[in-house]
Parts: C-alpha cells; structure tokens; sequence
C-alpha cells in the first residue's frame, strides 16, 4: 500500500478470519488458566456483526480486545498484523 493510501487510511481491526482466530487463540488460552474470575474477552465483530456495524464500532470492539488482553495478561496472544491481515477504514484523526 503506497505511502499516501496510508496517510487516509487506519487499521480498523483484523479482517474477520484473523481476528476469529485470535478471538479462539484467547479463549483456549483462558480455559487452559483454569479460573472463573476471568470474563470471556470481547466477542469479534465478524460474521452478521461485521456487515451491521460501522468502522467505529468495530474498532472499538478491537480496542476492547486490546485491552482485555492487557488487563489479564494475554498480549502475547495478539500477533502483529500485516497489511493483509489488517482491515483499514477512512483515516478520521482519532
């Protein structure tokens, strides 16, 4: 993606296969802790959610992610996305 495609355009979150993966990653891993005091992480926006919400929404919904996995140590479970990993929306300065 050129240079100035990328100053318009943002990751919004993982394309949909990815970010199931990384959503079943997560939940094998909490299951494997063995605890109930942990909340199941953030549903993904895929499927009938991913054509039905907006680009904000779905982002929101990959930065609460994001931050499930900060809270109760899983980072190390979100792989760094490449470009066809990735899924971009219009660039709104946030």
């Amino acid at each position: 993606m050129s240079k100035q495609i990328m100053k318009r355009k943002k990751i919004i979150c993982p394309q949909p296969k990815v970010w199931d993966e990384i959503y079943k990653k997560l939940k094998k891993k909490m299951s494997e802790r063995k605890t109930t005091d942990i909340p199941e992480p953030p549903v993904p926006l895929i499927l009938n959610g991913w054509w039905y919400s907006s680009d904000n929404e779905k982002r929101i919904r990959w930065e609460e992610t994001i931050l499930w996995c900060n809270k109760y140590n899983f980072s190390s479970q979100i792989p760094e996305l490449s470009e066809e990993q990735s899924y971009f929306g219009e660039n709104d300065d946030r």
